[in-house]
């Protein structure tokens, strides 16, 4: 009832050329329970944008759960040409302030990450699957990804620390100033060679023991 027969029979030989065929079309049903009619419809009028969306959803259950479990990401891949996008870390981190503005609470901060995580990955993989995106590209992005979120989560942090106990000062030869923090990425992320299922190598530096908060 949501695609018309010649979309459904065209979608076919679509699910043939992709990696798993029978999880592309049994994807493509699950994605139909989920998201928003109209969005799959305009979607798949579009031969092209429905052969990326087989494609994802005969490559891996996991990007096919993104969809079914954030639906807007479908609208925001392929509506809004986010499968055409390539972002910086800068790019990533604006976005990140932005969803963050406001938040003051751990629990809101993790939501907020893990759904722009997970918008993210959906992205990061389609343009991989399409071709759209070169190797370096695609572990450059995934590291910037990690990057900014922990610098978001770090000043959203900061905030609420500030806020409930001060500002963190340290005592030095001159008199107080404001201690500073620093999370430093190995290995791969430091690279900016992440790939889909690595873990992230971080070490914490900060200014100075010698002080106290200013509540």
């Amino acid at each position: 009832g949501i695609l018309p027969a010649d979309r459904l029979a065209g979608g076919g030989p679509l699910a043939l050329l992709a990696p798993s065929p029978d999880p592309a079309l049994n994807g493509l049903e699950r994605i139909s329970t989920a998201v928003p009619s109209a969005d799959l419809a305009r979607v798949c009028a579009q031969p092209l944008l429905r052969a990326h969306l087989l494609t994802i959803c005969g490559s891996s259950p996991f990007l096919t759960s993104i969809i079914c479990r954030y639906p807007e990401h479908l609208g925001n891949l392929f509506l809004e040409n986010g499968i055409h996008a390539a972002r910086s870390f800068h790019d990533d981190l604006a976005l990140l302030r932005s969803a963050c503005d406001g938040v003051t609470d751990f629990k809101r901060l993790l939501a907020v990450l893990r759904r722009f995580k997970y918008g993210e990955i959906l992205r990061i993989a389609a343009r991989d699957l399409a071709g759209l995106a070169s190797l370096e590209d695609t572990t450059g992005e995934l590291a910037d990804l990690a990057a900014a979120s922990l610098q978001a989560a770090c000043e959203v942090c900061r905030r609420q620390l500030v806020r409930e106990h001060g500002r963190p000062l340290m005592r030095t030869q001159t008199g107080e100033t404001e201690a500073e923090f620093l999370v430093l990425g190995m290995g791969k992320l430091g690279g900016r060679e992440l790939n889909f299922s690595s873990d992230i190598d971080l070490i914490y530096f900060y200014s100075s023991d010698d002080g106290e908060t200013e509540g």
